[in-house]
């Protein structure tokens, strides 16, 4: 999933620079939008009890990614730019406590430094590699790079689902 959304810290920058013509305060301000919303939606999913419901969670918001990344590339305009980020940042969150829930849930806590500092990351280390994939695609096509990033996370649902075990809440040695 974060080798899709490796786009979005490169593509949204050009997209807003290079297709929509606005300035660069524009893009810290769609920036702060996508860290706002992941904030109060962080703090509001986290409050939610997610026993059992962690993959169900995972895999929604990650979905939910992917019409994102397509509407990025197909309809560019201002307004949907903002409204995507913040719906980006809500679904990065939602993503991020199901994760840290099913980990804390999963590990045994004498493996918690080391199962959470290996695991965190190899799965953050996917953003920087979308982002190094879809650089040289950038420079020919904002929106095919978009796409790609779309058929990336579309292609991580499938693993999501068969790869996180449905059960399985007692921590593992």
């Amino acid at each position: 999933v974060n080798l899709g959304a490796g786009v979005l810290p490169v593509g949204v920058p050009l997209l807003i620079l290079r297709t929509l013509h606005v300035n660069a305060a524009t893009v810290g301000q769609v920036f702060a939008v996508f860290g706002l919303a992941g904030l109060l939606a962080g703090l509001a999913v986290g409050r939610l009890n997610t026993v059992g419901r962690e993959r169900a969670l995972i895999l929604a918001s990650s979905a939910l990614q992917v019409p994102v990344l397509v509407v990025f590339a197909l309809l560019p305009s201002l307004p949907l730019v903002f409204l995507l980020a913040a719906i980006a940042g809500v679904s990065g969150a939602a993503i991020n406590v199901g994760i840290f829930a099913l980990r804390q849930r999963r590990t045994d806590p004498t493996w918690f430094g080391r199962a959470f500092a290996v695991s965190l990351s190899l799965n953050y280390s996917g953003a920087p590699i979308g982002s190094a994939i879809s650089g040289p695609i950038f420079a020919r096509s904002i929106p095919l790079a978009m796409l790609l990033g779309a058929v990336l996370s579309l292609l991580a649902l499938p693993a999501i689902y068969f790869l996180i075990p449905a059960r399985g809440d007692t921590p593992l040695p």
